[in-house]
């Protein structure tokens, strides 16, 4: 099992988006919220990704295209 800390950053006009809703029904890995802070204009979230190494990178490119900016924060297997 592989894990990754990332920075989620979502503009403004994907705000109010149920794209964690989203990533957790196409991809099979366990998404964990450490932390969050959701304005009207700006959001961000750090969460915790549990599983195996290429989904979760299929999961953050999937982020990506769906217009989030994805920081990685911490990597390593379990």
């Amino acid at each position: 099992m592989a894990k990754a800390k990332v920075k989620l950053i979502y503009p403004p006009e994907l705000v109010d988006k149920p794209i964690i809703w989203s990533l957790i029904r196409e991809f099979s890995f366990i998404v964990n919220i450490r932390k969050a802070e959701v304005k009207e204009e700006l959001a961000w979230l750090e969460v915790d990704l549990e599983g195996q190494r290429e989904e979760i990178a299929r999961g953050i490119e999937w982020l990506k295209s769906k217009g989030l900016k994805v920081e990685i924060l911490e990597e390593g297997a379990k």
